[in-house]
């Protein structure tokens, strides 16, 4: 098949199945490469629209193709928008019960499949592994989706059975008596990261690297250092009354990230008080509060949510326009994965974080005790280092971080506040009402303590001797 051909027929599935005229800058050039049975790794921020990448030569080709993906809401997410497109797509994770996972083999068995979505744990089980060579298909093509949740993200190896995948690859190669190329999706990735997908995944030195903008003009990033807790929250309690002038009357969203479950419940009650439109999310909440806060927060029933971490997984919305931060994530990938919710519309958004000494301590403490590893605090301080950083560009200083090209990015811009970029939020009025909210949030975010009934001592005199009275008459009359 000459390549006119097969552009035209990419073309044609892209305009059938997702109704885009074009592809973006280089994603036509990867599919010409996968469909090569080439090794790539694909770097594009998330809501890219990089699973088209791979869902479109896994539509032409015939045969299964493999995905591998680490969660759960994702690979569900991807599935029901391929079957609304009229994609033959299923997933199997622990999810399902019993009869759901047998009719999907059956169905599997039948060749009414073109891709399946597995986590890594399913993926490493022999008897998966054995089921699935059962399947009369030839695989077409193995991917490995998200590879950042191996080290990139996460405090510590969040995933360890992406480590036996190679040993998978090979059992299918050899029941195929093929070579399966391996394909790498990714929003963020160091070369350090690259180069643990080679050694792990015995990739050939042949792997071709496709990337494409990691930051958007419409991101504007604000980091602010205070000297200790009591200035930062009157900045950030400015901020916020300042964001909600901005909010008010639109159907705008500014997500709120903290460090703990703590911090997430104390600056939910202050705003509850304040009587603003606000929503929390934590781990410790049931699943029908976190559902609920979803609700609210995807319906635009709420101007604030205030969440840990753990919320940005579930974020898929494109009116945020403030993104704030009232601590310091653990690398700079985990801070990118976060301001990186805000730009689904293509209108500006600020990204501001604010922390203090304090923060900073209590973050190398928790990374002490939790493991002593000297690369995650080794990361933690490059991290340091890029917020502390006030005369480089910060945008510049994220591309040389992700091992991108600098030589045609201009080392000044105008969306951050190194380089001049200062919004006008924050007043001397905001200011002041802060510091008197800030003498108020200490009365509300106390606990308060259930008062313990106390009885007089002669009540309490007089019960006991009557329970000895009768259990002495009891006594009297047993013998």
């Amino acid at each position: 098949m000459k390549k006119e051909q097969i552009k035209n027929l990419l073309n044609k599935a892209l305009k059938k199945y997702w109704w885009y005229d074009n592809f973006r800058w280089n994603q036509e050039q990867a599919i010409l490469e996968l469909i090569k049975n080439k090794n790539i790794a694909y770097i594009e921020k998330t809501w890219g629209w990089k699973s088209i990448v791979y869902q479109i030569p896994a539509l032409l080709k015939k045969g299964l193709t493999i995905v591998v993906s680490p969660l759960k809401s994702l690979m569900k997410d991807q599935v029901e928008n391929l079957i609304n497109k009229w994609i033959p797509a299923t997933y199997l994770n622990s999810d399902l019960d019993d009869s759901e996972k047998k009719s999907r083999f059956i169905d599997l068995m039948n060749w009414n499949y073109k891709l399946l979505y597995v986590s890594p744990e399913r993926l490493s089980f022999d008897k998966f592994i054995d089921y699935l060579i059962q399947v009369p298909w030839w695989i077409s093509y193995f991917i490995i989706d998200e590879f950042d949740t191996v080290s990139e993200y996460w405090e510590t190896w969040f995933r360890p059975e992406f480590l036996q995948l190679w040993e998978v690859k090979r059992k299918l190669e050899e029941w195929t008596w093929k070579r399966i190329p391996v394909w790498i999706f990714t929003a963020t990735a160091t070369k350090k990261t690259i180069d643990t997908v080679i050694e792990m995944m015995w990739v050939e030195n042949n792997i071709k690297f496709f990337r494409w903008k990691l930051v958007w003009d419409n991101l504007h990033i604000i980091i602010k250092k205070y000297v200790n807790t009591a200035d930062k929250d009157k900045h950030f309690y400015a901020y916020i009354s300042a964001i909600q002038k901005q909010l008010k009357g639109k159907k705008w969203t500014a997500i709120i990230f903290c460090s703990t479950t703590k911090d997430v419940d104390n600056i939910y009650k202050i705003l509850q008080s304040l009587k603003y439109k606000v929503a929390k999310y934590h781990w410790k909440m049931t699943t029908k509060m976190r559902e609920s806060t979803y609700n609210k927060f995807i319906k635009d029933k709420v101007d604030f949510v205030v969440c840990t971490n753990a919320f940005w997984r579930w974020i898929d919305k494109a009116n945020i326009r403030y993104i704030l931060h009232y601590w310091t994530p653990w690398n700079i990938s985990a801070y990118m994965q976060e301001i990186w919710r805000g730009w689904r519309d293509w209108k500006d958004y600020d990204a501001i974080l604010l922390y203090c000494n304090q923060d900073v301590n209590k973050r190398r403490f928790i990374l002490r005790w939790n493991d002593n590893s000297y690369e995650l605090i080794d990361e933690y301080e490059k991290f340091l280092g890029y917020l502390e950083d006030e005369l480089t560009c910060r945008i510049y200083n994220l591309y040389k971080y992700f091992w991108y090209d600098t030589d045609d990015i201009q080392e000044e811009c105008w969306n951050c506040d190194n380089c001049w970029y200062t919004p006008n939020l924050l007043s001397e009025t905001n200011l002041i009402k802060a510091e008197k909210q800030v003498e108020k949030n200490k009365k509300i975010t106390k606990k308060k303590t259930s008062k313990r009934k106390t009885t007089k001592w002669w009540r309490w005199t007089k019960k006991t001797s009557t329970i000895r009275k009768r259990t002495t008459k009891n006594r009297k009359k047993r013998t």
